[in-house]
């Protein structure tokens, strides 16, 4: 099964080490909650749904997971 939850992106953010996967569940797609777990990071972007996470370099080749075709993309819903 998948989540239904729209992907976040926080840009020029990367999740901590150790973030707990509950966490994500309990408080998506809130994202003043969420960003508790953020710390900023130039040139890296922070990817989120219920239930996976990533951080990507944004000029990296590493792949980011592969959510639901239909999920929606937030573009920074932190705005800054």
């Amino acid at each position: 099964t998948r989540c239904d939850f729209r992907v976040l992106c926080f840009r020029d953010r990367r999740w901590l080490a150790g973030i707990d996967y509950m966490h994500l569940r309990n408080w998506m797609p809130d994202a003043a909650k969420v960003q508790e777990e953020l710390q900023r990071e130039n040139e890296m972007d922070a990817y989120a749904c219920q239930c996976l996470l990533a951080t990507v370099e944004r000029f990296g080749a590493p792949p980011v997971p592969q959510w639901r075709r239909s999920a929606s993309l937030v573009a920074d819903p932190l705005g800054d």
